[in-house]
């Protein structure tokens, strides 16, 4: 699997813990990745403790974003009885991996219409994924440098394993 090949310093997750949901991009890498299938959030926070929830968004275009959910509903690793009480028992951080690889900007087309316009080559793959974070919390330093080291490590395997393999199958539907 290749998160268990990964530079991670676990602490609350481990590689059995990285979900991937189903869909066009991850076909055919059932052996590299956890897939599974769900339709709301709230399905995967019901059915799993803990868990880091990848949802691959934008798959029909060039380069895909990926939403990624931090969920552990009672954290324990690292965590004194003080940080406990003060912080609570829950993980639950959403962050965005976003393409930045098109320059462009906002202009009209011909019948006057605002779209956007690409301009300039695009950046190489490992380049060009930004980092969003929203409500990105953690109780002590090592949980938070593992939340880190994971969304790293989802980025790289966005670029190293989902994309090569998606542009090989596309490369073999027109041969």
């Amino acid at each position: 699997m290749y998160f268990e090949q990964q530079n991670i310093q676990w602490n609350n997750f481990n590689p059995n813990n990285i979900f991937f949901k189903k869909g066009i991009l991850t076909k055919g890498l059932e052996s590299e990745l956890n897939l599974i299938s769900y339709k709301t959030k709230t399905e995967y926070y019901k059915d799993y403790e803990v868990g880091v929830f990848v949802q691959l968004v934008n798959t029909k275009e060039e380069f895909p974003n990926a939403h990624i959910n931090f969920h552990c509903k009672n954290p324990t690793q690292g965590i004194t009885h003080v940080q406990q009480l003060v912080h609570g028992h829950r993980i639950d951080n959403l962050v965005y991996l976003y393409s930045h690889h098109l320059n462009s900007r906002w202009g009209r087309d011909a019948q006057g219409n605002w779209k956007r316009i690409f301009e300039g080559d695009p950046k190489p793959l490992d380049e060009g994924y930004g980092i969003e974070m929203h409500n990105m919390t953690a109780s002590c330093p090592r949980s938070f440098q593992e939340q880190i080291q994971i969304v790293l490590a989802v980025r790289k395997c966005l670029v190293e394993l989902v994309l090569p393999h998606n542009e090989k199958k596309m490369l073999t539907k027109v041969a």
